[in-house]
């Protein structure tokens, strides 16, 4: 990738294997055959991704022959800058919110920008924010986004 502050990782998974994913501020986990079983989320099926902030040590496992894809980053926006979460996105996820498992990001951005009564953070902004907080977000094989909170 000629980046030293990102590397690719690529893995042919037999049934039954399981790998321990990097540690890193940004992780990018892509199914590209098969299906795998994500520790702390469950089922991801070929085509389905999972953004990571600030996470790592997951451990994947295929539950068939399956081949993933994993991008690992640790450069930030600016040079030892640190972003903070926006304290609207905190507000609705402490205090507006009271789901668990898969919920379609569009639809959770709708309740967001609905009950933010400060300025709104962007859709890509509010799924940064809830990757870092521990809420990431998958990508089916149709391309349909979900929020996942436990």
């Amino acid at each position: 990738m000629r980046n030293r502050h990102a590397a690719l990782y690529a893995a042919r998974l037999r049934p039954g294997q399981q790998v321990l994913l990097p540690e890193a501020p940004c992780l990018h986990l892509f199914v590209a055959r098969g299906s795998v079983e994500l520790e702390g989320t469950g089922r991801l099926d070929e085509g389905d991704a999972v953004r990571f902030t600030a996470t790592g040590g997951h451990r994947v496992g295929a539950t068939g022959p399956a081949e993933i894809l994993v991008w690992e980053m640790h450069a930030t926006f600016e040079p030892g800058a640190v972003r903070p979460v926006d304290p609207g996105v905190i507000r609705w996820l402490t205090e507006e919110l009271t789901w668990s498992g898969q919920e379609p990001t569009e639809r959770m951005y709708s309740d967001y920008l609905y009950s933010a009564g400060d300025i709104p953070v962007s859709r890509q902004r509010f799924v940064q924010d809830l990757a870092y907080l521990g809420v990431p977000e998958i990508r089916n094989a149709n391309g349909t986004c979900f929020l996942v909170r436990k």
